[in-house]
């Protein structure tokens, strides 16, 4: 039976009177701004984006690199590519964009502005590459997190495709690349190795073959959390790690933690050193989502999983377990550095889930309303 009311995503799929419907003209993507034709509803339009102009050539902290508004972003199109990415700017349309990237969530929840790479038809090489300021090196492990929608395909494996890549600051060859994983909630996360010579990070977004519809990329909440260092107090060592590294689809961290070990039943994610002078209590305040049966979540003192001052119970997870849940702990007061420890006991069946964190911050009281600086 087809839907006589009007076509679905669900119908779309049987029906061929609703593909027919859907596969008009109106849906192509082509790259130039102002030529969007309401794909994303009537009230988004497409302008050129143009990055915000920055005194300095190095980011001056991980907060250069922040782009909640593609309005007020630092990260920029190169001239060598073959695509350039624009602004969205507006209301989303929920059913288009449902209809487009099978999606419930809305980008621009900051300003109602994100950032746009699509185009018609293209041979897969044909690329967009958004790259950030440069950074002068960073001696340890940064965080990028952002939000992320791709279009749907007619055959599977021809949506367009997002990597996160690194390259030396003046060179053109991309290093440590890592295509994106779509996740049900659009954000990503991925850690950035310690590069110790200036760089930049660069999205790249690649893959348009679909036919005859061609793709469409949406980037928003664009965050980084890395302690960025100018290029003349960079000192060689030894890296240990020279790969881009997923962390978790489901976490934001806000105060550049890094994970610093893994294994099959233990993964270790490990704040900034603090200090705490002006006030006599303090509180971490963060919320936790819990993907999996019998994973637990832990707060320490050091990285073993010894002297912990928190740690859910299989009570909580019960009623807490696939929901965001904000928790409120008492740091103790000789504390400088704390590590959030995900494991699971040897007695029980491993498996698959997902833990996340985010809103991660340190407060003076007990509701986390006032946060310490």
């Amino acid at each position: 039976m087809s839907n006589q009311r009007g076509c679905s995503v669900a119908t779309y799929r049987y029906s061929s009177e609703c593909r027919a419907q859907m596969d008009r003209p109106t849906y192509s993507y082509p790259q130039q701004s102002g030529k969007y034709e309401g794909f994303l509803g009537a009230n988004v339009q497409a302008r050129a984006y143009s990055e915000k102009r920055t005194s300095s050539d190095f980011a001056r902290s991980d907060v250069d690199l922040r782009c909640f508004s593609a309005l007020d972003c630092t990260w920029q199109n190169v001239d060598d590519d073959y695509l350039n990415w624009v602004v969205g700017l507006g209301s989303v349309d929920p059913a288009k964009l449902a209809l487009i990237t099978g999606s419930q969530y809305l980008p621009g929840s900051f300003d109602t502005s994100f950032l746009i790479l699509a185009s018609d038809p293209k041979p897969s090489p044909h690329d967009g590459q958004l790259v950030s300021i440069a950074i002068g090196c960073q001696q340890s492990a940064g965080i990028l997190s952002f939000r992320f929608w791709r279009s749907r395909a007619r055959i599977f494996g021809n949506e367009p495709k997002l990597d996160v890549c690194t390259r030396k600051y003046l060179e053109a060859e991309l290093e440590n690349c890592m295509t994106v994983v779509p996740t049900t909630n659009h954000t990503i996360v991925a850690s950035v190795p310690p590069i110790l010579e200036p760089f930049v990070i660069v999205l790249r977004g690649y893959n348009f073959e679909n036919e005859p519809e061609g793709g469409l990329i949406i980037l928003d909440e664009i965050e980084y959390s890395a302690h960025v260092d100018q290029p003349e107090n960079c000192v060689s060592k030894v890296i240990d790690s020279d790969v881009i590294e997923p962390i978790s689809a489901e976490a934001k961290f806000e105060e550049a933690p890094r994970i610093v070990s893994g294994d099959t039943d233990r993964y270790v994610l490990e704040s900034v050193e603090f200090t705490i002078s002006d006030s006599p209590r303090a509180y971490l305040g963060f919320k936790k989502y819990i993907a999996t049966k019998g994973l637990h979540l832990s707060l320490c003192e050091n990285g073993e999983r010894k002297k912990c001052f928190w740690s859910t119970s299989d009570k909580i997870q019960k009623n807490s377990a696939r929901k965001w849940k904000k928790e409120i702990v008492f740091l103790p007061s000789h504390v400088s550095k704390f590590f959030f420890i995900a494991w699971q006991a040897q007695n029980e069946t491993l498996n698959h889930g997902q833990v996340g964190l985010t809103e991660i911050a340190i407060f003076s009281d007990s509701k986390a309303e006032k946060p310490l600086c």
